[in-house]
């Protein structure tokens, strides 16, 4: 049985992995969560999976719980996430938001632990330090991100072929087509509407200013520059692909799957199988980029940036 510890379990990522784990239990023992603000969510969350250790934003909120559970391990603040990410696991899933993802995640691999990392701004911030780490203790860092997912999956096979170049999809958020004149006028609600997810505040509004897609794509440099000389983003509206590339042989692979954020990371692998809709939808998007018509816009290209 996989321990897994979860740093930001009533999140996003935190919950839909809390599903992966409620749909196998004889698989993951869940011994270690933490939440921001939502402590009755984090309360829910310990009477059903029964972790050892759980870590709350505020020293008011873990006093309180630890008053309800007796028997579990409570840490508080920052110090508290790096506890988090050097329990007695085997993989430290990463689905906080923001800065405070990088001090645990190194904590949890210089302790030799597997990540599972959701958490981009760990890279873009620390990538040069984190991915030393990570080669200097032999763990794995395995993306749990649809679109750094979608190009791990899409390299598997592809041991020494040279690739052309790797493509991140972006779906163009809300104000795609938008003029600079249109875009004086937006509105908060307006920005928060994302066409294809549904996710938190912030991440939809960096979505919605395409700050997000920046984000992805320095971090795929960071992670996968080896691989190939060129990293661009292109807008494409559906997004059925979340990442594709192209191999110098005229080889072009990408990684769909059906339209849901949940995919099992916590597996050692994962198969999804593809009906012919699906598969043609798949081959339409990849020719759309390939011919380089209006509906796959290039956004950025990390081709020329240096970290």
């Amino acid at each position: 049985m996989k321990k897994i510890s979860l740093l930001g379990s009533t999140g996003s990522i935190g919950t839909q992995c809390l599903d992966i784990v409620r749909e196998n239990r004889e698989e993951y023992q869940v011994e270690a969560i933490t939440c921001g603000s939502n402590a009755n969510l984090l309360a829910d969350q310990i009477r059903e999976f029964q972790p050892k250790m759980a870590v709350t934003a505020k020293e008011e909120d873990a006093l309180e719980l630890q008053k309800q559970f007796p028997s579990v391990e409570f840490f508080h603040g920052a110090k508290g996430l790096v506890e988090a990410a050097k329990s007695d696991c085997d993989m430290v899933v990463n689905g906080l938001m923001g800065m405070r993802g990088l001090e645990p995640t190194y904590h949890a691999v210089m302790k030799g632990t597997d990540i599972a990392l959701a958490n981009k701004e760990t890279l873009v911030a620390g990538g040069e330090v984190v991915m030393a780490a990570v080669k200097e203790k032999g763990v794995k860092m395995l993306p749990v991100d649809s679109e750094h997912s979608a190009i791990f999956q899409s390299l598997e096979g592809n041991e020494g072929r040279k690739i052309n170049k790797i493509l991140l999809t972006a779906s163009g958020g809300p104000f795609r087509g938008y003029t600079l004149e249109q875009l004086e006028n937006v509105t908060l609600e307006q920005a928060l509407k994302h066409p294809n997810w549904s996710m938190g505040s912030k991440i939809t509004i960096d979505s919605a200013s395409m700050m997000n897609k920046g984000l992805e794509v320095i971090e795929a440099r960071i992670t996968y520059l080896a691989y190939a000389p060129e990293i661009a983003a292109v807008m494409l509206r559906r997004q059925q692909a979340d990442a594709i590339i192209s191999a110098r042989e005229k080889i072009v692979e990408g990684a769909v799957s059906m339209v849901k954020m949940a995919i099992d990371q916590l597996a050692d692998n994962n198969v999804v199988e593809l009906d012919e809709e699906r598969k043609a939808a798949m081959v339409s998007n990849l020719l759309v980029v390939l011919c380089s018509d209006e509906s796959a816009q290039p956004v950025v290209n990390a081709g020329t940036l240096h970290h």
